[in-house]
C-alpha cells in the first residue's frame, strides 16, 4: 500500500512511521522458553538482539517470554539443542 508523505510540509509521516511498526511487529515472533543455567550466553544473546518481556527463576533455569526475528529464533534454538 501506498502512504503518501511530504518531508517538506511533514505530511503522512505519523502514518508512514505506524505502517513501518506494524512491519516489524510481524517479522517478530513471541516465545515462551526455558533457558538453562548453563547456557546463560543464549539468554545474553536474547536480551541483546531479541525483546525480553518477562523472566523467572525456575529449577530448570530462566523461563523467559520473549519476542524475536526468525533469524534470532534459528540461533537461539541451535544454541538451545547444543548444535
Amino acid at each position: 500500500a501506498a502512504i503518501l508523505t511530504s518531508a517538506s510540509e511533514g505530511t503522512g509521516l505519523d502514518r508512514l512511521l505506524e505502517e513501518i511498526a506494524k512491519g516489524i511487529s510481524r517479522l517478530r515472533h513471541r516465545c515462551e522458553l526455558t533457558v538453562p543455567y548453563a547456557k546463560g550466553a543464549v539468554l545474553s544473546l536474547i536480551h541483546a538482539q531479541g525483546q525480553v518481556e518477562s523472566e523467572e527463576y525456575t529449577e530448570e533455569g530462566t523461563r523467559v517470554v520473549c519476542s524475536m526475528d526468525a533469524v534470532l529464533h534459528a540461533r537461539v534454538m541451535k544454541e538451545l539443542k547444543g548444535e
